[in-house]
């Protein structure tokens, strides 16, 4: 399905708020703004939802017919796939501690250790951030909200 440029302007309005909010979520955690308990607990799922969406935005897996897709917003979907390169290490194991962990209740869960429980956060969104700047150089401009170029200067 073909979305407008409207439809594609107000979804990068979300996306935008995906990545305010991993980058948000990523500095709270590193700097343990948190504390420990609940409010801890909220922030770090936060995260973990957010840098889920985004690496699926970014490398989509099986997408259903209404998600949103960094390929909606490039010119020249197989330059961006070519520039963004496969999912490194780092993303794919972020998305399934964030699936297995966070947004579903697994089995999984219980092999956490104190070794394997803590998330490489700044990592994490690092690598995003990567993989977002490349998106950003492919994306056309045209279909990009406001809050976009604002913040990027694009």
């Amino acid at each position: 399905m073909t979305r407008t440029q409207d439809d594609l302007k107000k979804a990068s309005d979300h996306l935008h708020y995906e990545w305010d909010m991993l980058n948000f979520a990523a500095k709270a955690m590193a700097r343990n703004f948190a504390g420990a308990g609940p409010l801890n607990n909220a922030v770090l799922e936060s995260f973990a939802v957010h840098v889920r969406g985004l690496i699926f935005f970014l490398f989509p897996e099986n997408p259903k017919a209404d998600d949103v897709l960094a390929t909606h917003f490039v010119s020249d979907p197989t330059a961006f796939e070519l520039a963004r390169g496969v999912k490194s290490e780092i993303l794919k194991k972020a998305q399934s501690k964030a699936g297995k962990e966070v947004a579903h209740l697994t089995y999984e869960r219980l092999k956490v250790t104190a070794e394997t429980k803590p998330w490489p956060f700044v990592e994490i969104a690092t690598e995003v951030g990567r993989v977002m700047k490349i998106f950003l150089q492919h994306a056309d401009q045209s279909k990009l909200s406001e809050a976009w170029a604002a913040a990027y200067d694009i």
